[in-house]
């Protein structure tokens, strides 16, 4: 919006108008004024009614009755843009407003990179809207009927680059709006993206599945509307043909911001192709030099989203939340700041293979490469609800016509967890199903994802895509070397190590209903036995995990939860040989307790399993309940930690956080160890201040009769300060 002397802006027209002459008619912008801050100064809008298909291209756009129909005609009619900054973007949606009035007509939203130029060579950021003016009568909730209304096309990729169903082709703002679709997918093509004020999909169906997008909650009765949107989306193939790659080289972050609206799902990208693509093509996101930059944030106010404009309480405002895609791998660096909302799962990187990933494929296993930052920093506890959290990656699979190979999903790099409040219902974990990391400090152990991207510089892999990476299982020999990973994300360059995958969860304050994990699950509801890898829930890398207050209604460990579904859901005893090892941490753990007010116990190792005896015992594994025949077995290598457990007590605090609280009072027990779960290598536990009114174990809390269940196999150390 440009402000602006109305008697001036007339006497500018009124000149143009005689420059121009009576024989010649130029297209100009339609402009209206109006004073929406209330500063006594109106503003300029450049307005044009768009009606899809049934419009008149012919007409100026100036009202309803002479809307335009088609896209390509309303960003004709909007001034030509040139700015270069984030505040000329700004300043541009703010001020160009496109008003959809199609309130039952037909029309989906496609606009390419060409569209949105209008007349000129830049994109146009524009608002799309389908109230004008904005007046408090108009958005009132018993107008929302006559809203007009966007309409999201089933088609949820493009072919190429520059082209597709449902997209955006310049950054866009939709405030007021409708949006209609059955099945409904939109693409920001990398372009920012805000749902400002009254965005409503009550017209969206809400039958998005569990199994379309690991959308199931246990004992949630809330859907999923079928609303997804991609910060990118394609078909892009990177074949040999396309060496250099196709993908442009970002500057800056792509932006999404959400301040109204329910949503399905939605991903920060998805490439999608078939199991049976040649194993030269690679169906990557990113390069290793410059990584996909992208910003989630989420700003929902709980008072509008259910109140006058949604009405549907029935459905979360977002039901999946990822930093991640469906298939194939990614290069990234994603930062979600989460103000206000509801998420029923959010997975702070990647989202498993709906394929599976066998070596006639040649592609990844879901593979996350970079950085993953969540930040959540509500007002207070009620503004934030997430039900699931997974800092890493999420075991899914979905076609059921293949029954070989198998599909899953891995993250390498560093994850980090800012907790400052709002509520995680269901605990927090590193992974569930997944595979987190590389390598553990000591070499010992890899990963089990057989598709790790290395750089290669022989002749049969120098012209493959992305500076010659190839796939292969993890080389422990050490001759391929990962790529290196550098990041702009916040300015200036970053560079992180892949090899050595970290995750940082840190709780400042809120509600955690659950653990606290630093290691994985070693279950995913939507990765059927059949599908799932050995291992599963496994962290190869070092785990964090500092408390420095709020409430934590679990324990609290540096290692895994165990989950005993794959094992007795397997056939045979090669297949149970794998799965006796799920949630496993193959490198060190760390736990820093600052603060907070924790219910359960303190661990530096995982938590296991309860032995078994032989019988049957019903599971939920994929879809539907099954009862499996189980075979008696003491589960002593189930998140069991490969590495060294550190276990600190200090509510003396960091400098940098808030007045030391040396009266902190704990009434659990501390294990340098885990609950039924045993560690390999050493434990240390270091008790630097506080009240402590239960026990301090070096080693683990163990099982009557199984001694090996909390068993550590080097050196326990406790030390007890006085200071």
């Amino acid at each position: 919006m440009i402000k602006q002397n109305t008697c001036m802006s007339r006497i500018l027209m009124m000149l143009i108008m005689m420059v121009m002459g009576g024989g010649c008619v130029w297209a100009q912008t339609h402009t209206e004024e109006y004073d929406y801050d209330g500063d006594g100064v109106k503003e300029t809008y450049n307005v044009v009614y768009l009606k899809l298909g049934e419009g008149n291209d012919s007409k100026d756009g100036s009202s309803e009755a002479n809307a335009v129909r088609s896209w390509a005609q309303a960003y004709k009619l909007l001034p030509n843009y040139t700015g270069t900054t984030d505040s000329d973007r700004d300043a541009a949606w703010d001020s160009n407003i496109i008003v959809v009035r199609n309130a039952q007509g037909s029309g989906n939203l496609f606009i390419d990179e060409t569209i949105a130029k209008g007349n000129g060579t830049n994109g146009i950021p524009v608002t799309i809207t389908g109230v004008w003016p904005w007046t408090a009568e108009n958005t009132a909730s018993s107008k929302i009927s006559s809203w007009g209304r966007v309409y999201l096309n089933s088609s949820n990729y493009s072919s190429t680059l520059t082209s597709g169903t449902t997209r955006i082709g310049a950054d866009t703002k939709f405030k007021y709006v409708r949006f209609g679709a059955t099945n409904g997918f939109l693409s920001m093509f990398l372009h920012d993206c805000m749902f400002d004020v009254g965005c409503v999909m009550n017209d969206v169906s809400a039958s998005l599945t569990a199994e379309n997008g690991a959308l199931r909650v246990d004992g949630s009765t809330r859907k999923a509307p079928d609303f997804q949107v991609f910060l990118f989306a394609s078909t892009y193939s990177f074949s040999t043909s396309s060496a250099t790659g196709g993908l442009p080289t970002q500057t800056k972050p792509v932006t999404l911001t959400i301040k109204s609206g329910k949503f399905g799902r939605i991903l920060t990208n998805r490439l999608t192709g078939v199991d049976a693509d040649a194993v030269k093509k690679r169906y990557v996101m990113g390069r290793p030099s410059s990584p996909f930059l992208c910003v989630v944030n989420v700003d929902i106010d709980p008072n509008t989203s259910t109140g006058a404009w949604n009405t549907r309480n029935d459905v979360y405002d977002i039901a999946y939340l990822c930093a991640g895609m469906t298939q194939g791998m990614v290069y990234s660096d994603v930062q979600f700041n989460i103000k206000r909302g509801t998420i029923g799962t959010l997975v702070a990187a990647m989202q498993g293979n709906s394929h599976t990933a066998t070596a006639t494929v040649g592609i990844s296993n879901s593979s996350f490469f970079g950085r993953t930052e969540v930040n959540i920093n509500p007002a207070k506890n009620e503004d934030v609800t997430i039900y699931r959290y997974f800092a890493t990656c999420f075991g899914r699979y979905t076609d059921n016509k293949d029954t070989k190979g198998t599909s899953n999903a891995a993250f390498y790099g560093k994850s980090t967890l800012n907790m400052h409040g709002g509520k995680i219902e269901s605990g927090i974990f590193a992974t569930a199903g997944g595979i987190t990391g590389l390598k553990s400090p000591d070499g010992a152990y890899h990963t089990t994802d057989q598709f790790v991207p290395y750089l290669d510089s022989g002749n049969d892999y120098k012209n493959y895509p992305f500076m010659g990476i190839r796939y292969q299982p993890y080389d422990e020999t050490g001759t391929k070397s990962m790529p290196t990973f550098t990041t702009t994300l916040h300015g200036t360059p970053e560079t992180i190590d892949l090899s050595k995958t970290v995750t940082e969860i840190n709780i400042h304050g809120g509600i955690v209903n659950g653990g606290v994990f630093g290691g994985g699950y070693g279950f995913s509801p939507e990765m059927p036995a059949e599908r799932a890898i050995a291992g599963a829930g496994s962290f190869w890398g070092e785990a964090r995990v500092n408390i420095y207050g709020g409430t934590i209604t679990g324990g609290v460990y540096g290692g895994g939860m165990g989950a005993s579904n794959y094992f007795n859901a397997s056939t045979t005893d090669a297949q149970r040989t794998g799965f006796s090892t799920v949630a496993s941490v193959y490198g060190d753990t760390h736990v820093n307790i600052y603060g907070g007010n924790i219910s359960g116990g303190i661990y530096g190792g995982g938590k296991g399993l309860d032995s078994q005896s032989e019988g049957s015992q019903s599971v939920w594994n994929g879809a539907t309940q099954k009862t499996y025949t189980c075979k008696a077995t003491e589960f002593a290598d189930v998140a069991k930690v490969y590495g060294t457990t550190n276990v600190v007590i200090d509510p003396r605090r960091p400098d940098d956080f808030d007045t030391p609280n040396l009266d902190w009072t704990y009434k659990g027990n501390i294990y340098g160890g885990g609950a039924m779960g045993a560690v390999e290598g050493n434990t240390n536990v270091t008790i630097l201040g506080g009240i402590i009114l239960g026990n301090v174990y070096g080693a683990g809390k163990g099982e009557d009769g199984h001694p090996d269940k909390a068993k550590v196999t080097g050196t326990t150390t406790v030390n007890i300060c006085d200071e």
